[in-house]
């Protein structure tokens, strides 16, 4: 058994002698963790505050630094269900007719039935698993489909013994046109035995016909024999086609053509969205957007108004030196909500009367209020403020 001989041979109390020495080491430590801690907060405050400056210069501020910003300009479409137009700041001051005579379509194919396999009325219908081959088809043969009337320009599949309907609906999925990158969407429906095939993009170079090839640009009897198995024969009066067409318009009686109903005309982005009838017109009115000007001006003295508010609030906070950072022991007595609220007055008051701070705020204000020498309408040159114009921003004691 250990038995203590504090003070009893020295006669000195050694016990609490180190016990004391350990508080006021403790202390230290405590103070330092807490001047850390401090001066992290300090950091996180200035890093939360030059956000906020960064995102006014890059926002509210760049917004209006160039003269394109007071250069907006909108265009009223008179029948908005006709056409939709996008205003660049290089468009003409006008008023346009417009008609819009064709909408862009895409390509169209509807295969005709599918025969079956088999002979007579005892045929088995076709299934997405069918192979190929079963259909009568030769390993070997080929499907080739041209667009935008270019035999340069087409998709080609070659069918393998393992190659089934959707398989080779895949393949042509798939592949992409050898000079524009076109594709096709292709389906089977087992209930209606057809193919169905459309382009996937509008306008007449998306639009796909099936090739003939070979021997002077006829189909191989191999070649043949596919497209009758697949419903696609030409000579079927089933299969239906509707090839894809550019869009038209006539803006002030020139015609102008769009693969995708959209046309970039002097300024404007056009986009057709319905076809207009006879005679019939719509009035594109082009002015200067000036609820648009006034909508950035308000914004960025907003945002200059909030800021300053925030430079003010922190610089000015009330001071907080009765509270001292609190040490572990003393956060373990006290409630979350008491702790946060004490850390908060502390945080609160990290700018108050920061020398950095207050040069920024004043420099800020500075500018605001400073006068500049503008050009006026009568050629003169005449210095102007904000306030000339009737803005107020906040300064100095508001």
């Amino acid at each position: 058994m250990t038995m203590r001989v504090t003070g009893l041979i020295s006669g000195m109390d050694t016990e609490s002698m180190i016990t004391e020495l350990t508080k006021v080491k403790s202390k230290k430590v405590d103070t330092l963790k807490g001047d850390q801690k401090k001066l992290e907060w300090t950091k996180d405050a200035w890093k939360d505050l030059n956000k906020e400056i960064v995102s006014f210069y890059k926002g509210a501020l760049s917004d209006l630094r160039f003269d394109s910003a007071f250069n907006k300009k909108t265009t009223n479409v008179s029948d908005s269900s006709i056409a939709t137009v996008v205003t660049s700041d290089n468009a003409m001051l006008s008023t346009q007719k417009l008609k819009v005579n064709k909408l862009a379509t895409a390509g169209y194919m509807t295969g005709g039935k599918i025969p079956g396999i088999g002979e007579g009325d005892a045929k088995e219908k076709v299934t997405a698993k069918t192979t190929l081959v079963a259909m009568g088809i030769e390993a070997g043969s080929k499907l080739r489909f041209n667009f935008g009337g270019k035999e340069s320009d087409y998709i080609e599949v070659e069918v393998t013994e393992e190659d089934t309907v959707t398989t080779l609906v895949n393949k042509l999925r798939s592949a992409k046109s050898s000079e524009s990158e076109q594709s096709l969407s292709v389906n089977f429906d087992e209930g209606a035995q057809r193919l169905f095939i459309a382009s996937t993009s509008t306008g007449a170079e998306a639009s796909f016909a099936i090739a003939g090839y070979g021997a002077e640009g006829e189909l191989s009897e191999a070649d043949s024999k596919l497209l009758t198995a697949l419903g696609l024969a030409s000579t079927s009066e089933e299969v239906k086609y509707d090839a894809g067409e550019d869009a038209e318009i006539e803006l002030n009686g020139v015609k102008y053509t769009s693969r995708n109903n959209t046309f970039d005309i002097n300024g404007l982005t056009i986009t057709a969205k319905k076809e207009t009838k006879g005679d019939e017109y719509v009035s594109l009115t082009t002015e200067m957007d000036t609820s648009g000007i006034y909508d950035k001006i308000k914004n960025f003295l907003k945002k200059y108004n909030e800021l300053i508010k925030k430079f003010d609030e922190l610089y000015n906070a009330a001071d907080a030196k009765e509270y001292n950072m609190l040490t572990e022991d003393e956060e373990y007595a006290m409630s979350e909500k008491q702790v946060e609220d004490w850390n908060n007055k502390i945080k609160d008051s990290l700018l108050r009367r920061d020398a950095t701070l207050g040069t920024i705020s004043s420099a800020f204000k500075q500018i605001m209020g400073s006068a500049f020498e503008v050009d006026t309408l009568t050629g003169e040159k005449k210095k102007m403020t904000l306030a000339t114009f009737g803005i107020k921003t906040l300064g100095y004691f508001e």
